[in-house]
């Protein structure tokens, strides 16, 4: 639940400019476009919020479930199969699609379509790459995504100038996925969204297609069956051309565990619990066609290639580990060296093959029995030496100079890379229990001292967020030093907290650093992004409360409170502590209190669900060019339903 100090709920923000004067920060200084040069625009942007339609609403006001898809409800799956083998579906493959150039801009514009927040967009040259930490990668495909673990990803649009406030546009009210991702898949330039097995064509995404089998509508009020039940196939989302062909394909990763339990409802099966599976576009002809896809099976089906069959770990991510300008993603595996964290590569000759693990980390229980719900992975450059470090809930694993090789013992560099710190609360260092730990972590330099810091929630099944400050003298002294199970034996970071629980003590100590206004507190942050929202060239935090994160029974604060999402906005101030403040800015406004359910309610569990306007997060945070105004947008998809918000 969200509680303030105060009873007004629109804040004003300190638009105070910033500029970055850090040398070597993690992120550039401003959204840098490569090859240089000014950017032109093409179009005319239109005023914010034209164009939208049913479905689409200023922020803060009510939504309506108009304009929400129902097609397709419960149905199966094919083009994924049980781990360890690949059972193609069947599906030409289309060559080029059309308006798309590899690294260029689109042709066109969204054109104030549906939900659209504006009609116009803000591009450079054709061929301009724009990325938040040059050098840009440019891909195959044309790549609307950002995301803080992979600065150098390039987009063809520059970031403008944001409010860090949304327009939102509601594509399903249903439970269907826990992520998201922009790409364009049907080849006309224009950015969609994918989520499950569904995909919504932009710029007014009311039209609904499949790709692939995969289960209905999933319950989500709180029951205990629902660790089971209540587990979607689709946990991580990522667009990529893996084969080179210049089509964007869908990278889907399922739950760690317990999907499973859906097959007496769903047949064929979902994508099974900790797969990954990469999906072929097939091209615009097939992806166009009047019900491709939607049973499930069939040649409108895309193509799926298996990545893994063991891919554990609540939140995980893409990264270029080696600078090869190719994707790498950091999970971690059950079966790999005794359980250990690390990260997934593709062999780019042989597309089709399974990924190989790589082994950064000393081992990890897998709690349960095994399971995959592990808490707390990311990426980013600690030391400042060009490489991605791994960050985890127990400290930093800096990558070698040769790299990590594939495979890989489990500890084998912990001696001369591991700089144990705790980055959770409650605190685990030495001790090896994996459950408990944050959310999507990050590095950057917060206060612009020139040393990279860690921003990470305290525990994504409790309260808290915080970012830690590198200290003077960097992680060097802290290398392969023996932690106690809660500490380590030298400290190279200090804790600032972002937000704490709902108590009163707590509260009462962030307007300060707020410059006064109203605190916040939120439980259950299961998932963040972290990119540049509001164009003054410094990263943003986009978080929020994952609702009915686990059923009532497990015990997790206020599982049913309202949903709230912020983008912590970063202002450097020497006069707070660290050097710098998250200033909060919620995502939806307008929003009333559910009411609450006691712990372990008894059935028929008719906890609310989706009450008010707050969607909240799922198991990943997607942000990206929606509607190519150059603002940063916002997709979710969460047990809430799928939603987009649109910058303004």
């Amino acid at each position: 639940m969200l509680t303030v100090r105060a009873l007004e709920r629109h804040w004003s923000r300190v638009l105070t400019p910033i500029f970055c004067v850090a040398a070597g920060a993690t992120f550039a200084c401003s959204f840098s476009a490569q090859p240089g040069g000014s950017a032109g625009t093409s179009g005319t942007q239109g005023a914010s919020g034209g164009g939208g339609n049913s479905g689409s609403t200023s922020s803060g006001a009510t939504v309506s479930n108009s304009g929400t898809s129902t097609s397709g409800n419960g149905g199966p799956t094919s083009g994924s199969t049980s781990s360890g083998s690949s059972a193609p579906t069947t599906g030409s493959s289309g060559g080029g699609a059309s308006g798309s150039a590899a690294g260029g801009a689109p042709s066109g514009s969204a054109g104030g379509g549906t939900g659209t927040a504006s009609g116009g967009s803000t591009t450079g040259s054709a061929g301009t790459t724009y990325c938040q930490s040059p050098p840009c990668v440019k891909t195959t495909f044309t790549n609307w995504e950002l995301t803080g673990t992979w600065p150098q990803l390039g987009t063809p649009l520059k970031t403008m100038p944001g409010k860090l406030t949304y327009t939102k546009k509601v594509l399903d009210t249903n439970f269907y996925a826990e992520s998201c991702s922009i790409a364009d898949y049907n080849g006309d330039g224009i950015p969609d969204v994918s989520a499950g097995r569904r995909w919504w064509a932009g710029p007014d995404f009311t039209t609904v297609n499949f790709f692939r089998g995969g289960h209905g509508a999933l319950p989500r009020v709180g029951a205990p069956t629902e660790l089971q039940n209540g587990v979607s196939d689709d946990w991580a989302d990522y667009p990529w051309d893996v084969d080179g062909d210049g089509l964007v394909d869908i990278i889907n990763i399922a739950s760690c565990s317990y999907t499973e339990a859906l097959t007496a409802t769903y047949q064929p099966m979902p994508q099974p619990d900790g797969t990954g599976y990469w999906y072929k576009n097939p091209g615009a002809a097939v992806n166009q066609a009047a019900g491709a896809c939607a049973s499930g099976t069939g040649t409108g089906c895309w193509t799926s290639y298996e990545i893994s069959a063991d891919m554990k770990l609540e939140q995980k991510g893409i990264t270029d580990v080696d600078g090869d300008g190719k994707p790498e993603i950091f999970a971690s595996c059950l079966s790999c060296a005794g359980g250990t964290k690390g990260y997934y590569e593709a062999d780019w000759t042989k597309p089709t093959s399974a990924w190989a693990f790589h082994v950064v980390t000393r081992t990890y229980e897998f709690p349960f029995g095994g399971t995959g719900w592990q808490h707390g992975n990311g990426f980013g450059d600690v030391n400042g030496d060009g490489k991605p470090d791994l960050l985890e809930r127990s400290g930093v694993w800096l990558q070698p100079a040769a790299g990590w090789p594939v495979g890989g013992t489990a500890g084998m560099f912990q001696a001369t890379s591991w700089v144990p710190q705790a980055f959770s609360a409650p605190p685990y260092v030495g001790n090896n229990t994996s459950n408990q730990g944050g959310a999507h972590m990050f590095a950057y330099d917060v206060n612009g001292d020139g040393l990279t810091d860690v921003i990470s929630a305290d525990w994504a099944h409790g309260w808290g967020l915080a970012w830690y400050e590198q200290l003077k003298g960097g992680v060097a002294p802290c290398v392969g030093l023996t932690p106690t199970l809660t500490a380590p034996a030298k400290e190279c970071f200090t804790k600032h907290q972002i937000m704490n629980t709902n108590d009163a003590a707590d509260l009462a100590a962030y307007p300060t650093p707020y410059n006064g206004m109203a605190s916040v507190a939120t439980s259950e942050n299961h998932a963040a992004q972290m990119v540049d929202m509001d164009g003054d060239g410094i990263p943003d935090l986009v978080t929020g409360k994952m609702r009915y994160a686990h059923p009532y029974d497990q015990g997790d604060p206020d599982p049913d409170g309202i949903a709230y999402s912020f983008v912590f906005k970063i202002v450097r101030d020497a006069t707070k502590p660290g050097g710098a403040y998250f200033e909060p800015h919620q995502i939806e406004t307008g929003v009333t209190d559910t009411p609450e359910l006691p712990m372990a309610a008894p059935p028929p569990y008719t906890a609310p669900v989706g009450s008010g306007t707050a969607y909240g997060v799922g198991r990943q945070v997607t942000v990206g060019h929606l509607n190519m105004d150059g603002i940063p947008d916002i997709c979710v998809s969460s047990k809430l339903g799928t939603v987009l918000y649109f910058g303004e």
